[in-house]
């Protein structure tokens, strides 16, 4: 089957467009997206694909379209939250190892 894989970066989603038969029944095709990809069965074969960034399974929406009968799938993109950076230095005084980060808290092994 021939898809696309766009990332809307507007609307800050994932669309991904399948082109299903165009008369074939909606009950033959289920769809299972979760954070990393997005699994897609069609007749009982799959179609599965690693989706670029994480995504809100539950946000997610499959519709058909009225023209082509494509399947298309708009999977919102899991906004990431800033990881403070923390960098580790390992000191060694006395015999004692002694860790430090950078948010200055001071961990003793001793």
């Amino acid at each position: 089957l021939d898809f696309s894989l766009k990332d809307d970066e507007k609307r800050n989603q994932i669309i991904l467009d399948l082109a299903v038969y165009r008369y074939m029944d909606t009950s033959l095709i289920d769809v299972d997206v979760q954070p990393t990809y997005v699994r897609v069965m069609v007749k009982g074969k799959p179609f599965q694909l690693v989706l670029p960034a994480e995504v809100k399974p539950d946000s997610s929406s499959a519709k058909r379209s009225q023209t082509t009968g494509h399947l298309v799938i708009c999977m919102p993109k899991v906004l990431n939250e800033p990881w403070p950076l923390l960098s580790w230095t390992v000191q060694l005084e006395k015999g004692r190892q002694t860790t430090h980060n950078s948010t200055d808290k001071v961990v003793s092994d001793g």
